[in-house]
């Protein structure tokens, strides 16, 4: 869990609160995967946030893609989900979904996110 601030430099990102608490749904190289205000899966900067619980869950798999470290629940660490999801594959954008409400249901749950 992560709360959201603004970088050291004093930037921020349109699509998050200040102040709010995050879920991280995976790490990606050294940015973090939150879903968004938008409910949208990006990766951040980690400088942008204090960790409040460092702990990786014990369903992650980790995997070296082009030599860069991948965290995340199963079928979310297959090369190409993120982009297959966000170029609104029907199949994957249901895959996470699916994952959501079971990885991450109180992040699913505030958001008003169910199972397909």
């Amino acid at each position: 869990m992560l709360e959201s601030r603004d970088a050291p430099d004093g930037s921020n990102y349109w699509s998050l609160t200040v102040g709010r608490i995050y879920e991280v749904l995976g790490i990606e190289g050294d940015d973090y995967r939150l879903l968004d205000d938008c409910d949208e899966p990006y990766l951040f900067d980690p400088q942008c946030f204090k960790v409040i619980d460092p702990a990786e869950p014990s369903h992650w798999i980790s995997s070296v893609d082009d030599g860069v470290r991948k965290a995340y629940p199963p079928k979310w660490v297959e090369r190409g989900f993120f982009q297959d999801r966000h170029e609104r594959v029907i199949d994957v954008r249901q895959e996470f979904r699916r994952g959501l409400v079971k990885w991450c249901p109180e992040t699913a749950a505030e958001r008003g996110i169910v199972s397909i």
